[in-house]
């Protein structure tokens, strides 16, 4: 599979199971008042996929951290994971790395 989907594959693979839907953002309260696409997760990059001692914007918590959180959205090691954001290719890169 390539790192890039189409809508179609997208809307054909709804219904299974392993796929899970990111969205990708800082915004917490845009993200719910304004879901594009129906059950999707919210990945907050601005209050919990970032380490929130580092005086530093942006940087990454401690692998626990991330576990920990990531499975809250219900990630696993076998699941089909889609990202998207709502500004272009802002955010989703960043969760894709």
């Amino acid at each position: 599979m390539t790192p890039l989907i189409s809508v179609t594959w997208l809307h054909q693979n709804l219904g299974n199971p392993k796929l899970v839907i990111l969205e990708a953002g800082i915004d917490i309260e845009d993200y719910q008042n304004n879901r594009s696409i129906h059950g999707t997760r919210y990945f907050d990059l601005k209050n919990t996929f970032r380490d929130l001692s580092n005086p530093l914007p942006n940087t990454l918590p401690n692998p626990e951290e991330f576990q920990k959180n990531v499975r809250l959205l219900c990630v696993n090691k076998d699941s089909i994971i889609v990202v998207y954001d709502r500004k272009g290719i802002y955010f989703s890169p960043r969760v894709w790395w």
